[in-house]
């Protein structure tokens, strides 16, 4: 037999012996909490090979009959690593719902129910901000996060803002920009969206600004809402120009939830760069709606001078 035939089967009872290693560690229900992350590194090794070139030639060649007959090949069935990953995110997923229903306060998803009238209620677990966020950061030290960020659109409001809080510890601005492209338009209701705060834009804004350029023209409202929530966030500071709160003003929307974050943009605006801002409000460069929306909040705030607000009230369309 030629020096690669053995070289493939050395490869093969390789992971065949790891698929057997992950079938066992499998077998014991403890695939969430994988304390030692023994099982994560199997399965993370028997996913890369499935999806590779070599499992191919490997499954090509066992199919035409160039393989050992007694070679055991569990893992170039067709079913015998998918079956393992897919009982994998199963266990995983499972894991993290029964955490989520362990931190369960009901009276407290009542009341979250009634501050998101646009979606079922029956899917708020009702779990407080607090254990959301300790949880955030507990799962992204013990467990396959990558496997519950991957398992979109989930089913739960606490799933969606466990999400939220995951990335928002994210520590590489590329790999949290990609999996907010995917888990964006996932997002249904504004306390998810206002809640997702990436840690890392703080030192990556001008990398972020391409992107919030493209989510505000996406025409999705949460998307729509997060940009206009990342400009407030981190361009009214040191970061300024009068571009931003310019690309603010540009948008269009009938949505409640879009307008309502454009009149909190520029009523910070107001309270942080008033010279350059004001002009939007004397000129009625808004929408009515978002215009008077914004006046009530700077008259709401405390970071608004008395004499501004009084200014500013003068200013409401009618």
């Amino acid at each position: 037999m030629a020096k690669n035939d053995q070289e493939q089967i050395r490869r093969i009872a390789y992971y065949e012996g790891i698929l057997r290693d992950a079938e066992r560690l499998l077998g014991t229900g403890d695939a969430y909490s994988d304390p030692d992350g023994a099982l994560r590194g199997k399965v993370r090794e028997l996913d890369e090979y499935y999806g590779s070139d070599i499992w191919k030639k490997d499954f090509s060649d066992d199919e035409a009959g160039l393989l050992p007959k007694d070679l055991p090949r569990g893992v170039l069935s067709e079913d015998g690593i998918y079956n393992v990953l897919a009982e994998y995110r199963e266990q995983v997923l499972c894991g993290i719902t029964e955490e989520l229903y362990r931190l369960q306060d009901k009276k407290y998803a009542v009341f979250q129910a009634s501050l998101i009238p646009n979606i079922d209620p029956e899917s708020f677990i009702g779990v407080r901000t607090p254990e959301l966020r300790a949880l955030a950061k507990r799962l992204r030290k013990e467990a396959d996060i990558s496997v519950f960020l991957k398992a979109l659109p989930h089913r739960y409001f606490d799933e969606n803002q466990l999400h939220a809080f995951i990335l928002s510890e994210e520590r590489s601005f590329d790999i949290c920009v990609e999996q907010l492209e995917r888990f964006l338009p996932h997002i249904d209701n504004w306390a998810t969206c206002d809640q997702l705060s990436p840690k890392i834009f703080r030192k990556h804004a001008e990398e972020l600004l391409p992107y919030i350029r493209k989510w505000i023209r996406s025409g999705e409202t949460y998307t729509v809402r997060f940009a206009a929530g990342m400009l407030m966030q981190h361009y009214l500071d040191e970061r300024f120009s009068p571009e931003y709160p310019a690309m603010a003003a540009e948008i269009r929307s009938e949505e409640y939830y879009v307008n309502m974050m454009r009149a909190w943009y520029f009523a910070t605006a107001l309270a942080k760069q008033y010279d350059a801002v004001i002009p939007y409000i004397k000129e009625h460069k808004l929408d009515t709606w978002t215009h008077n929306k914004t006046i009530q909040k700077c008259v709401e705030s405390r970071r608004i001078s008395p004499e501004r607000k009084e200014y500013l009230k003068t200013l409401r369309i009618s």
